[in-house]
């Protein structure tokens, strides 16, 4: 008799800078690609693993959600540590969970957060190139700051879809959008002149 198939939920944080994002590509190495070759391990038969969103080349996640279909009875803390022994050590499944049999990470997804880091100095620190965008010339931060305000509401960002685009729906609503300095108390790291969007 098969075993029932089960929703596992994932949450994923990785460096994608060597990576071509989320989606699995005819080239290259993607986030994607890695869970499903690693889960395949579990079910034998290959998986789908959906993800919240696709993170495109390079770009990094701190709390990427996945889901993912399968028959394995494997406790979700064994997936994890599972998962995390096949995976390199620049993508880390960080939670397994089981979850209601139509979770899906893209459709049941309530909100996502994205966070743009710049770093305005005139040199930039090798240890930190990829995970912020370097601007070397003087910012007008009240004006990116009145731009960051304007996006908050409900809006269609139509303008914005790839040519050939399958979305279905393009109005989004914003709930926050602002632009942060270390001057401000906001989120910082070590060093100076980071700003956060």
């Amino acid at each position: 008799m098969d075993r029932l198939a089960r929703t596992l939920k994932f949450t994923i944080s990785y460096d994608g800078t060597r990576f071509v994002g989320w989606q699995r590509q005819a080239e290259g190495v993607s986030i994607q690609g890695l869970l499903e070759d690693a889960l395949a391990r579990f079910e034998g038969p290959p998986v789908a693993v959906h993800g919240a969103g696709r993170t495109d080349a390079g770009v990094h996640a701190l709390g990427q959600v996945g889901s993912v279909r399968m028959t394995s009875a494997h406790a979700p803390e064994t997936v994890a540590r599972g998962l995390n022994a096949c995976l390199p050590p620049d993508v880390r499944v960080i939670d397994v969970q089981e979850t209601a049999a139509d979770f899906h990470a893209r459709f049941s997804a309530r909100s996502k957060t994205y966070r743009y880091q710049l770093r305005n100095a005139t040199v930039v620190s090798p240890f930190e190139r990829a995970y912020v965008w370097h601007l070397p010339e003087a910012l007008d931060v009240d004006a990116m700051r009145r731009s960051a305000n304007a996006l908050v509401g409900t809006h269609d960002f139509a303008a914005f879809r790839s040519a050939g685009s399958d979305t279905k729906g393009t109005v989004r609503t914003i709930t926050r959008s602002e632009v942060v300095s270390e001057a401000d108390g906001g989120w910082h790291d070590t060093s100076t002149g980071t700003l956060v969007l």
